[in-house]
């Protein structure tokens, strides 16, 4: 079951947000601490960050670049602002995606699903070759061929780079 981090002041908001996400099977976690939001997120490392950007003590924007520059997840952004220019702002930052409030519930549900999706299609290894001879292309100057097993191809890759 995926987590997903509530960043949200808005006490009846993020109860609703919570109770849509647990209806769908997700496992939601309020964010309460908005002094320390990064080191709580930290601590938690969650799949997916819902993330408001009007926020006490450190504005969603702040947030955002601080927790990709960790590398600490993926951010959906979920905003009353509708700007073009705080959309854009928020995505420059690293923002997986930007959704405005009011926003329809299977639209939302839709947007979280599809990041998640993404994130674990990225996790997973590319799939290799074994135990049979492989037709290599390496070289800079030109093309040359070159039967050879996978892993002589994988160290002649690396050695080529």
């Amino acid at each position: 079951m995926a987590q997903i981090i509530v960043v949200e002041d808005d006490v009846y908001m993020r109860e609703e947000l919570i109770d849509v996400l647990e209806k769908a099977g997700y496992d939601a976690v309020p964010l309460l601490d908005f002094e320390n939001a990064v080191s709580q997120i930290m601590s938690l490392s969650p799949d997916l960050i819902l993330l408001d950007i009007n926020l006490p003590f450190h504005s969603g924007f702040e947030i955002c670049k601080e927790v990709k520059a960790k590398q600490l997840g993926t951010v959906l952004i979920l905003t009353a602002r509708d700007k073009l220019q705080d959309e854009l702002h928020a995505l420059g930052l690293g923002a997986d995606d930007y959704l405005t409030k009011p926003c329809n519930t299977e639209r939302l549900l839709a947007r979280i699903k599809n990041l998640l999706r993404r994130k674990e299609e990225q996790m997973q290894p590319e799939p290799c070759i074994k135990e049979r001879p492989v037709s290599c292309a390496l070289g800079n100057s030109g093309v040359y061929r070159r039967k050879c097993a996978a892993s002589q191809f994988y160290t002649t890759a690396e050695n080529a780079a």
